[in-house]
């Protein structure tokens, strides 16, 4: 992780599942889950370079229910 993912305010969160044009990510303090639709190159993109099950860590916003890359 990066120092200002650590040192952030903004809300984060790790993708437990991927789908077509979606992910499933729960916030990593209250643990709540929340679909974010996302393109399908995206979704691609986490499911070809995180292939193992690896741990991917995201900022999001909350209210507009959107990944911060």
């Amino acid at each position: 992780m990066n120092e200002d993912f650590i040192t952030s305010d903004i809300p984060k969160a790790f993708i437990d599942k991927i789908g077509k044009d979606y992910v499933i990510i729960k916030d990593i303090d209250s643990k709540e889950e929340m679909e974010i639709k996302v393109e399908e190159g995206l979704a691609e993109y986490f499911k070809n370079e995180f292939p193992n099950g690896e741990v991917i860590y995201v900022l999001y916003d909350k209210e507009n229910k959107k990944l911060i890359l």
